[in-house]
């Protein structure tokens, strides 16, 4: 249970930083102040996988590698909600993407898919594994700042896959 209580956690922080008011948009070095958001898809990316093992140990089941192939699609769910808005010059019943939403996407999708690849390999199975390395190379040539997107996905996907593998050894041990 605290896993998934911990997953919805992360899933809500993005929707509180925009709420916050903080403007989370693609991170470029030339502007030290977007690199806020790397946070965005690092969350997604951490509270699908933490979301989806959680899920599996509530019904008493160990996270198959093919059923954390679902990983990337919380992923895409999440960052693609995240990516509505209302701007404040239009009548509230116009909901528009913001431009950061391939970006949280590409980004969260890196992450996610390190649940299929960890778990693929450790497992054995060939199938997830390479469905989840197909995954993460289209979303690192999709993003429209691979290198950033390829940094918070890992940032977030792997502190998720390490607390998961510290705390749920049945599964994400080999």
């Amino acid at each position: 249970m605290p896993f998934v209580a911990l997953g919805v956690f992360c899933l809500a922080q993005p929707f509180l930083l925009r709420s916050a008011g903080v403007e989370v948009t693609t991170p470029t070095l030339a502007d030290p102040a977007s690199l806020v958001g790397l946070t965005a898809p690092a969350f997604v990316a951490a509270g699908a996988i933490l979301l989806v093992s959680g899920a599996a140990a509530v019904l008493g089941r160990v996270l198959a590698p093919r059923w954390s192939l679902s990983v990337p699609f919380v992923c895409v769910t999440v960052g693609t909600v995240f990516g509505f808005g209302v701007p404040p010059d239009v009548p509230v019943t116009t909901t528009v993407v913001t431009g950061s939403t391939p970006f949280v996407v590409g980004g969260a999708l890196v992450g996610g898919a390190l649940a299929p690849v960890v778990l693929g390999s450790l497992k054995g199975d060939t199938m997830a594994l390479l469905a989840g390395v197909v995954v993460v190379l289209a979303a690192v040539a999709t993003a429209p700042a691979p290198v950033f997107a390829a940094i918070a996905g890992l940032l977030g996907g792997g502190v998720a896959v390490a607390l998961s593998w510290a705390l749920d050894g049945e599964t994400w041990r080999p």
